[in-house]
Formats: C-alpha cells, sequence, structure tokens
C-alpha cells in the first residue's frame, strides 16, 4: 500500500509540474489550471476509499461526475446565456479602444491644424 501511495504522490506531482508549464498559455492557460488540480480530486478519493473500491473504479467514477458537471454547465449557459463573456469583452474592448482613439484625435488635432498651417505658409512663402 505503501508503494501505491507514493507511486500516485510521484504522479500527481509529475501532472501538476506539467500543467504548471501550460498555464500563462492564452488559450489553455484555464484548462490546464484546472486540470492540475483535477488530478487531486481524483486521488483523495481514490485514497479516501481505499481498499472498498479500486482505484481505477474511482478515478473512473470521477471523471465521469466531471464531464457530467461540464456537459450540465455548457448545456445551461448555452440555454440561458446565449451572449457569450467573449462577445461582451469584444464590445466593450472595441467601444474602450474607439474611445480612445477619439481622445487622441481630440488632443491632436489642434497641434495638427497649426502645424499643417505653418507648413501651407512656408509652402507659399518659397513659391513667391
Amino acid at each position: 500500500k505503501a508503494l501505491e501511495i507514493a507511486a500516485y504522490i510521484l504522479v500527481c506531482v509529475l501532472w501538476t509540474f506539467g500543467c504548471s508549464l501550460s498555464r500563462s498559455s492564452p488559450r489553455h492557460g484555464y484548462t490546464a489550471t484546472v486540470a492540475g488540480f483535477s488530478i487531486y480530486i481524483m486521488v483523495v478519493g481514490t485514497l479516501e476509499s481505499f481498499g472498498r473500491k479500486s482505484s481505477s473504479e474511482v478515478v473512473f467514477q470521477r471523471m465521469q461526475e466531471q464531464f457530467a458537471g461540464a456537459v450540465i454547465y455548457i448545456t445551461v449557459e448555452m440555454l440561458l446565456w446565449r451572449k457569450s463573456a467573449r462577445t461582451i469583452v469584444d464590445e466593450q474592448q472595441i467601444t474602450i479602444l474607439t474611445a480612445i482613439k477619439d481622445s487622441i484625435v481630440e488632443a491632436t488635432e489642434p497641434h495638427l491644424l497649426i502645424a499643417s498651417d505653418e507648413s501651407e505658409a512656408a509652402l507659399l512663402g518659397k513659391s513667391q
């Protein structure tokens, strides 16, 4: 039993290390974080029911529970909240960037007009 527990600990540490390398990924960071701590949820259940069920039975049961939870969450989100967070964030980002652009134009426009007038005056002065 001690050797099996040591093997679980080693696998958990290696898995967590592998997942931690992907945490900074913009695309897979959240998935890596969840995968990193999910193994402990599965293993703790295995250690709690040590002897009553085989470890593969407990891990498989936990995987089924997590899969069912993910399916239920996605279904509820798709039915109740049709507008995804990505769309809302994109709209907000466009609004913010448009406001920044308008502020920059407003702040620099008087200086651009003065420079334009000066360059026109210089061109007129050279042509005469």
